[in-house]
């Protein structure tokens, strides 16, 4: 895709330009991860703001602060929930209380998801009266625009198979 012409990589106040200081957030988001494949999606990030004039510099930077704050683990997630179109999700419900820690950190993982608006719909609140919560299943799960915005500018359209399919067994 062609590099955008809107200014983005201009100098602007103080002889920098914005994308010289999104480059810097982002060699700084992957110096802290120890991930090697992060890293490369942390690259995705920077490309498709090069070249997508539709993403004002604040608009990456928030998607930039949205995706370092969330575990390797989260992004698998997203990633699974964004191909659900080509990949189906699982039918089967998500376990409301899982006995291994395995499966108690994806739950974990995927309620924060949904805390931080990232994907619908959001954590099942109890009711007056004790009626029971309904069951979540990995099926009903959708990226909001938040979630469309990390999902899209960290590419994770790439994640591998294997990654997306060891994440959602973490949910079983």
């Amino acid at each position: 895709r062609p590099v955008r012409t809107d200014g983005f990589l201009a100098p602007g106040p103080g002889d920098r330009a914005r994308a010289d200081e999104l480059a810097e957030g982002v060699v700084l988001a992957a110096r802290a991860t120890p991930e090697e494949w992060r890293v490369r999606h942390l690259g995705y990030l920077l490309a498709e703001a090069a070249a997508s004039p539709d993403l004002d510099a604040a608009v990456v930077g928030r998607g930039l602060r949205l995706a370092t704050d969330l575990t390797a683990r989260q992004w698998v997630l997203l990633a699974a929930v964004g191909r659900r179109d080509r990949v189906p999700l699982p039918m089967t419900p998500v376990p409301q209380d899982p006995r291994g820690w395995t499966a108690w950190g994806a739950l974990e993982d995927l309620s924060d998801l949904q805390r931080r608006g990232l994907l619908d719909p959001t954590p099942a609140q109890p009711r007056p009266g004790g009626s029971a919560l309904p069951r979540l299943r990995p099926a009903d799960l959708r990226l909001t625009r938040r979630g469309v915005l990390v999902h899209r500018l960290l590419a994770l359209d790439f994640v591998r198979d294997e990654a997306v399919a060891a994440a959602l067994a973490d949910l079983a």
